[in-house]
């Protein structure tokens, strides 16, 4: 099985590699539709291909099939890496109970391959905490850190030692586990955030609040004025807040409920 079969790059390899059968799932239409026409290899025309139009996620909890190789695609749209806090679908592949679920999908001789890109080790250190968690065993780990391309892969399961193209980039997971532990926050469905080591607010968005608040006050004193600041209207201020808490807490909610690809 193949999640985030994208424009079907990797089907087309994993075909070449003789798999007999391919269920390849892709979250937006529009990007298989067009690696079904343009992409000169053909491999969703292949028999051996099927294709799923949905999440990720959601097709983990719906079918019940077993699989010998599980790959984790190009699943992340890549867009989390300057605010690291938003959420989206996307969030919610890489967190612990994602690749529990994957982990179920498996059979017992089973492997699990995932590729990402990040010029930041914390992200393969924290995805190999996980894989070190559910299989019980270190995963192998290829990084190259001059490729911008997805340029690290993780390989967990039972077999994963037969492969002996991958190195261990991170020595230090077979020698001492509790550091590892105390290095990173792994991301769970309750706190699915990749990009940020622990759960706290970043820095940065602490510094742009409070710049942003003192500019209010002072903008809300030159605006009101004096007799109107030594008499404010605390009811219409908390209803003003809560509407805006609100407001934001329905876009990311409604994100989630209806989809958001790329």
């Amino acid at each position: 099985m193949i999640l985030g079969a994208g424009s079907g790059n990797d089907v087309h390899l994993v075909l070449e590699q003789g798999a007999k059968n391919i269920d390849a799932v892709e979250i937006d239409r529009a990007i298989w539709k067009l690696g079904k026409e343009l992409n000169y290899q053909k491999p969703y025309d292949d028999p051996r291909v099927q294709v799923y139009i949905d999440d990720a996620r959601a097709f983990l909890k719906k079918t019940k099939k077993k699989y010998d190789v599980i790959i984790l695609g190009t699943l992340d749209s890549q867009t989390l890496l300057s605010g690291m806090s938003s959420i989206r679908l996307d969030n919610y592949i890489y967190t612990s109970e994602a690749f529990r679920s994957v982990r179920e999908h498996l059979k017992p001789e089973g492997i699990i391959i995932l590729y990402h890109m990040s010029m930041n080790t914390d992200i393969p250190l924290k995805l190999s905490k996980i894989l070190m968690d559910i299989f019980g065993v270190h995963p192998l780990i290829h990084f190259e850190k001059e490729h911008r391309h997805f340029n690290f892969t993780l390989v967990a399961g039972s077999k994963a030692e037969d492969i002996n193209d991958f190195r261990y980039f991170f020595a230090e997971l077979k020698s001492n586990d509790q550091i590892i532990a105390d290095l990173v926050t792994p991301p769970t469905d309750d706190w699915p955030y990749l990009y940020l080591d622990r759960p706290e607010i970043p820095t940065h968005y602490l510094q742009a609040g409070g710049f942003i608040f003192l500019i209010s006050v002072v903008l809300i004193i030159f605006a009101a004025g004096r007799k109107n600041i030594k008499n404010p209207d605390w009811t219409l201020f908390l209803l003003g807040a809560s509407f805006l808490l609100l407001e934001t807490k329905s876009v990311t909610e409604m994100s989630l409920l209806l989809g958001s690809t790329w």
